[in-house]
């Protein structure tokens, strides 16, 4: 899970700072970039962390881990999406722009890999 979200954020953060390269645009979005991409990637660090360690724990230990992390990751990402959008200087719009659709990029591997691990 971790692999394939990893090569998807910073392949996209990559291609910013290409096309910041070459001027087509401007800094403040691969900066936006970066920082979305890295919060994202901090959660989907979270949540393998959280499924491996539920790993063959009773069912209520699994819950736990997993619906409770999951609150706790929205408490997280709630809480730096509002620390970055009220104290950084940054182009708001496209930080939640990027941010949803690195998030749900990050949670449709993240669902198809809790799947595929409850299979076996």
């Amino acid at each position: 899970m971790i692999k394939p979200v990893t090569i998807i954020l910073l392949g996209t953060s990559l291609i910013f700072f290409i096309l910041y390269l070459l001027n087509i645009i401007e800094w403040h979005l691969v900066v936006v970039c970066f920082l979305t991409a890295g919060i994202t990637l901090i959660n989907a660090f979270f949540a393998y962390f959280l499924f491996k360690k539920s790993l063959g724990k009773s069912n209520k230990d699994f819950l736990i881990y997993n619906l409770g992390g999951m609150l706790g990751r929205m408490m997280f990402l709630l809480l730096v999406v509002f620390i970055v959008i009220k104290f950084l200087n940054i182009d708001e719009y496209a930080f939640i722009f990027l941010f949803f659709i690195f998030y749900f990029t990050s949670l449709i591997f993240e669902i198809n890999y809790f799947r595929i691990k409850a299979r076996r």
